[in-house]
């Protein structure tokens, strides 16, 4: 019995360190807090003055977005990394808008995240382009 137990001990270790070097999950890599690089809404890009006092935090699988300070917006994601582009879906958590879920694509490149959401809800974008989308690009923001 003590030989199984310590066997099961050194499995349970291996294990464990191989999943200790496994590469951060895209939510892993989300968390901290972004600014706006760009904002395009619906085809035309917001300008940068108007941008530059939003500011983003991702926490576990919340999304928060302040503007001056104060939170303007609230979501839970849910990402599927699996998906090609891969998907995220943003679903209100304050508002007219609680519980209700709007589905959209991201992707990240080093350290700029790209989220893409159309403005008519009509379903999931399949590209970070198009006249009634919303395409947000952030940059981690410096410590």
């Amino acid at each position: 019995m003590r030989k199984l137990l310590c066997s099961f001990v050194l499995f349970a270790s291996v294990l464990f360190a191989a999943h200790a070097g496994d590469p951060p999950s895209d939510l892993d890599r989300m968390q901290g807090t972004w600014v706006v690089v760009t904002l395009i809404e619906k085809g035309k890009a917001v300008p940068a003055d108007e941008t530059a006092i939003l500011e983003i935090v991702i926490d576990k699988n919340t999304f928060t977005a302040f503007e001056k300070g104060k939170m303007v917006v609230k979501y839970e994601i849910k990402l599927d990394a699996t998906k090609t582009p891969k998907h995220i879906d943003f679903t209100a958590l304050v508002g007219d808008d609680k519980g209700k879920t709007e589905p959209g694509i991201y992707a990240i490149e080093k350290d700029q995240i790209r989220f893409c959401l159309d403005d008519d809800k009509k379903g999931r974008p399949t590209k970070f382009e198009g006249d009634t989308f919303s395409v947000i690009t952030l940059k981690k923001k410096p410590k």
